[in-house]
């Protein structure tokens, strides 16, 4: 009998310890995924850095390409990693800012897993443009189980790329943007 609770005793140890360090093990593989869903996030409201203002500069697409690879590819899947590339999901942004001679800075930022769905998270972010513009963004990131993502979805992404470009009011109230930047670029393609 002794023996008997004896082992009983021991598997209930057993399976404690087994419960709450793989409990564990969920919480930091969380920590984790939500870490770095934020990186990418700050990766992509951020700049450009000096490095990518130079790429875009020479118009070295495979630069370009390759610096986005080398940021993003650890954090996204195969799959998602070529959509995000080919439709410029990750350098859009940067893009607008060095057309319009501007960058970005984050200024207050959130994100949260969903409460409805463990592997997305919430994101709330405030973009600050060096031309003394701001603009709210939010949206979702979506990640497979190994916590790699899968989705980026933007919420009313049309304030920040309002934000990027410089106005100056006339005198008779309405705003000119400076295309000045635009149009140089547009006539070295042509």
């Amino acid at each position: 009998m002794k023996n008997i609770l004896f082992i009983a005793i021991a598997l209930f140890i057993t399976a404690g310890c087994t419960s709450s360090q793989s409990a564990g093990e969920n919480a930091e593989e969380k920590d984790t995924t939500e870490e770095e869903v934020t990186k990418v996030l700050e990766q992509v409201f951020s700049g450009p850095e000096e490095e990518l203002a130079q790429l875009y500069e020479e118009n070295d697409f495979e630069g370009i390409s390759n610096y986005y690879m080398n940021q993003f590819e650890p954090y996204f899947t195969e799959e998602y990693m070529t959509d995000a590339i080919n439709t410029n999901l990750l350098s859009s942004f940067h893009q607008k800012a060095f057309g319009n001679d501007v960058t970005m800075e984050i200024g207050n930022q959130s994100v949260e897993q969903s409460e409805e769905t463990e592997t997305a998270y919430d994101f709330e972010m405030q973009i600050l443009i060096s031309n003394g513009q701001k603009a709210d963004v939010s949206g979702r990131v979506n990640t497979n189980e190994d916590g790699k993502i899968t989705r980026i979805h933007y919420n009313d992404i049309q304030t920040l790329l309002h934000a990027f470009d410089t106005s100056v009011e006339t005198e008779e109230g309405r705003f000119e943007y400076d295309r000045s930047r635009l149009v140089s670029r547009t006539e070295d393609q042509a």
